[in-house]
């Protein structure tokens, strides 16, 4: 369970641990604690289901999307430094990537338009 540092201190105070000046994780109660979270479980098995692929397909595009924030940022690092023929190849890969993403709608399709059209622009200014 992983928790904020405010909120292990203000469960510190409440359990009234404050007596010492350090605490450990053994230290709290952590059967007292109750977690808010921003949606009610489901009751019906169709929702539960439903709720399970949210968390797997969530956990999948979190990554998806950053292995296209990366190739973006390859392809700008190599336009900062001003390396047109390292930012043309990157690019290549990267719209595919990018391209690919959008199909699987892990982004939408203007946003890939956007940044394939923001990335060549940067290309041609430096070439």
């Amino acid at each position: 369970m992983r928790l904020p540092i405010n909120q292990l201190l203000k469960i510190k105070r409440q359990q009234n641990l404050d007596k010492s000046d350090s605490f450990c994780l053994q230290d709290i109660d952590f059967k007292k604690i109750k977690l808010h979270h921003s949606q009610p479980m489901a009751n019906i098995q169709s929702a539960k289901k439903r709720a399970r692929q949210a968390l797997t397909r969530n956990s999948l595009k979190s990554s998806q999307r950053a292995a296209v924030r990366t190739a973006i940022k390859g392809v700008e690092e190599a336009i900062s430094s001003k390396d047109s023929e390292l930012a043309k190849t990157n690019f290549k890969s990267t719209q595919k990537l990018i391209d690919k993403m959008a199909n699987k709608k892990v982004i939408s399709k203007n946003s890939a338009g956007r940044q394939k059209s923001r990335l060549n622009k940067a290309i041609k200014l430096i070439s």
